[in-house]
């Protein structure tokens, strides 16, 4: 009997808002291992983003404590593709889980590389894990020849792979409570403290910022004459909308868990604001993806503005309501 399933429409719903390297750790922490606070990860990305000019304009490079859990309970390792699999087999048999950039073929036959959860392997079949709005399927069976095939290789001809083994994370936290997950999490695990009305990680006071926001319009300000002119090219496609609310909508997922038996209001009302801005953002994006038009252009860059405006009001709301924990 083959161990394919399907996701629930339950366990879809909660994983496609993530981009797909943090979606593979939706089904490590979450559909696996019964984490089931693992929004709540995300807990310090409101402070800010890195702006970047590749697909992905807004990286939680800066404040990502979430990334600092991995390394600790986790290993990035490069290595031949001859290698590779005693290194899969030896890690996975000691408890390890692996993730990995593979090449994935679009339904037009072209290629991408996304992130994909290796679960197991027995044998020569290695089971894997990647799932988005159209591939439900987990635990799905290929060789192990054909995963080495979707391997993109660094410029030394080698392949990069982590791995994941957080046993000591859940036997920690496996009873952990709502109200706990700021001194468990962003000062237990994250190693942020909260003295004299400040945050401080590594003694650096942190604030949010919308700094990458501001680039970001500055961009898409100075890109209007080439869009109107030649069309939306796949990299701004993927930079106008769906790689902004990848990053955003888990972090008011996060927030909307956090304070879900809290009485702020004023958190909520911002996290409604932001996705009222999201939704404003995705139509005129939509229309003039369908048809170049000026007035559609002014109405996308009038939504972005105001969600900055809006995104900026959330992050002082939070930043306020996690200050207002000093001593408690």
């Amino acid at each position: 009997m083959s161990d394919i399933r399907e996701l629930s429409d339950y366990e879809q719903n909660e994983s496609l808002p993530f981009v797909c390297y943090d979606r593979s750790m939706f089904h490590y922490f979450q559909r696996i291992n019964k984490f089931n606070l693992f929004k709540t990860l995300f807990i310090d990305r409101y402070l800010g983003f890195q702006y970047s000019d590749g697909n992905e304009p807004l990286l939680p490079y800066n404040y990502n404590g979430f990334d600092k859990l991995k390394v600790n309970y986790g290993a990035d390792i490069e290595s031949t593709v001859e290698e590779l699999p005693g290194i899969l087999k030896e890690r996975i048999s000691n408890g390890y889980m692996a993730y990995a950039m593979l090449k994935t073929v679009h339904k037009d036959g072209s290629f991408y590389n996304t992130n994909t959860l290796i679960e197991d392997i027995k044998g020569d079949i290695v089971y894997i894990t990647k799932t988005n709005e159209t591939m439900r399927k987990v635990y799905t069976p290929i060789t192990i020849n054909e995963l080495l095939d979707r391997f993109p290789l660094t410029e030394e001809g080698k392949v990069s792979v982590s791995f994941i083994k957080a046993d000591r994370f859940f036997e920690k936290h496996q009873n952990l409570k709502i109200e706990n997950v700021l001194k468990n999490i962003l000062i237990g695990e994250y190693q942020y403290e909260i003295k004299n009305d400040n945050l401080y990680r590594d003694k650096n006071v942190m604030t949010p910022s919308c700094n990458a926001f501001q680039k970001l319009i500055e961009y898409f300000e100075n890109e209007e004459p080439q869009i109107l002119e030649n069309g939306i090219n796949k990299k701004n496609q993927l930079r106008m909308y769906k790689h902004i609310a990848n990053k955003i909508n888990p972090i008011l997922n996060c927030w909307e868990m956090i304070i879900e038996f809290d009485d702020d209001d004023v958190i909520r009302e911002s996290i409604t604001n932001v996705r009222n801005d999201l939704k404003s953002l995705f139509k005129w994006f939509s229309l003039l993806n369908s048809k170049l038009n000026k007035d559609f252009y002014k109405n996308y860059m009038v939504s972005l503005i105001k969600l900055s405006e809006d995104y900026s009001v959330f992050q002082n709301s939070v930043h306020s309501y996690v200050l207002s924990k000093e001593k408690k």
